[in-house]
């Protein structure tokens, strides 16, 4: 019954993860990569989306500080965008 069961999950499960799309994100690297490997930040948008405020200027904090910054962008693979009201 076990086996049945994870088959029948894997089968549900596995067609989505063949077929799921790359997060786009952006990087930022600090200008003088003093060592290697580099501390990360990952920065995450809330939910008014990617292009708020908050990931316009926090990554320039954490490059000066030396690491690099992985900013993932969730919202646009599901073509989620901003409300009109």
């Amino acid at each position: 019954m076990k086996k049945l069961l994870v088959i029948i999950v894997l089968g549900l499960l596995l067609p989505n993860l063949l077929n799921a799309e790359p997060i786009k994100h952006i990087k930022f690297y600090p200008a003088d990569e003093i060592k290697n490997p580099l501390p990360a930040v990952i920065l995450l948008h809330t939910s008014g989306g990617f292009n708020t405020r908050l990931i316009k200027t926090t990554p320039v904090k954490y490059t000066n500080a030396g690491y690099v910054v992985y900013v993932p962008d969730f919202l646009t693979n599901i073509k989620l965008q901003k409300r009109v009201d």
